[in-house]
């Protein structure tokens, strides 16, 4: 998820302060029902290969994982659109089978990092900061600056490598050792002990939860 964000971007997102906010998107309108919802595209904006953002673009990456037979984890939340179409280069119109004032929550999925129409989906040709110069799944990934990008608050390394350690001690270890520079998801009890050291510890809500099922009709 990480490493999506950084070569792509949804046309919304949730910020730091848990606000929903436009992203690929600059703004929206809605109808009183909640069903009708047209999302402004935010104009200016480039795909690393020099081509314009258009609203075509955002039906395209969001009609991918509408497609029947797609194995995609979000089918079951973009069922609820009735239609969707550019109604202009920089509009898209939602119209919903149901009212849905969360509406916009959805279109923060990171699986709907907007891409360029008919464009390969595995090359990673997003709106994100930075362009992906190598990838080795489940290993590595090489980053480089996206010149294009449109924000100036971030991406401030002109190349990011990003390494996948799964077990939480060969994390920490790297990162004790300066094999890295930044460790994400540290345990709580790890990162009280790396904390002790000397090292900065950066926590930030978040929107995701997690679930715990219980029997409770058991005596």
């Amino acid at each position: 998820m990480t490493l999506g964000y950084m070569w792509g971007r949804p046309l919304f997102r949730v910020d730091g302060n848990m606000e929903l906010v436009p992203d690929a998107a600059e703004g929206h309108d809605v109808t009183p029902d909640a069903k009708t919802w047209i999302v402004k595209i935010r104009q200016g904006l480039e795909f690393p290969n020099g081509k314009s953002f258009t609203a075509s673009d955002a039906v395209w990456t969001i009609n991918r994982h509408r497609q029947e037979g797609m194995a995609s984890g979000l089918q079951s939340n973009l069922s609820q659109i009735e239609s969707m179409e550019a109604t202009s280069p920089t509009e898209v119109t939602f119209k919903l089978k149901a009212a849905n004032a969360d509406w916009l929550y959805v279109l923060t999925d990171y699986h709907l990092l907007m891409q360029p129409e008919g464009a390969p989906t595995d090359e990673g040709l997003g709106l994100g900061p930075y362009t992906i110069e190598a990838y080795e799944p489940g290993n590595r990934a090489l980053l480089k600056r996206n010149p294009r990008y449109w924000r100036d608050d971030v991406a401030h390394y002109e190349t990011i490598e990003f390494y996948a350690i799964n077990d939480a001690s060969a994390r920490t270890s790297a990162l004790q050792t300066g094999e890295i520079d930044l460790a994400l998801q540290v345990p709580s009890k790890i990162a009280r002990l790396l904390e002790m050291a000397g090292f900065s510890i950066h926590q930030r809500p978040a929107a995701a939860f997690s679930e715990i099922v219980a029997q409770v009709d058991n005596d």
